[in-house]
C-alpha cells in the first residue's frame, strides 16, 4: 500500500522492495505522460512548454520501460542530469570515492 505523507504528495513505500518500487515508478511515469499530453494542448505557453521539457528530460534521463511495460530506474548517469527541479544548476559531486555531495561548482577571483 502506498500512502501520501504530506501536502507535497511524497509517497512512503519500501523503496528496497523491487516490486513496490516498480509499481510506484510506473504510476509516476503514467501520471507524467498524462501531464505531457495535456501540456501539448498549451504548447505556446512558455512556462508550460518549459515544465513539459523538464518532465521529458527527467523521464528520458532516469527512467526506462521494461519489455513487460513496467518502469525502472535507468542505470548510469546521463550527462547534465538534473537532480533538482527547483535549482537546475545543482549537480552531483564527490570529494573522494566515499564522500559525495550535491551542489555547485564555484569560481572565485582573489
Amino acid at each position: 500500500m502506498v500512502t501520501c505523507v504530506d501536502q507535497n504528495r511524497r509517497t512512503e513505500i519500501d523503496w528496497s522492495d523491487p516490486v513496490r518500487r516498480s509499481v510506484q515508478l510506473t504510476t509516476l511515469v503514467t501520471d507524467c505522460e498524462a501531464a505531457l499530453e495535456l501540456a501539448i494542448e498549451q504548447i505556446n505557453d512558455p512556462e508550460i512548454r518549459n515544465q513539459g521539457w523538464l518532465i521529458s528530460k527527467i523521464m528520458g534521463d532516469d527512467v526506462e520501460r521494461t519489455l513487460a511495460g513496467d518502469c525502472k530506474i535507468r542505470k548510469g548517469v546521463a550527462p547534465d542530469r538534473f537532480i533538482s527541479l527547483y535549482d537546475p544548476e545543482t549537480r552531483h559531486g564527490s570529494k573522494s570515492a566515499s564522500k559525495k555531495f550535491d551542489g555547485f561548482k564555484v569560481s572565485t577571483i582573489c
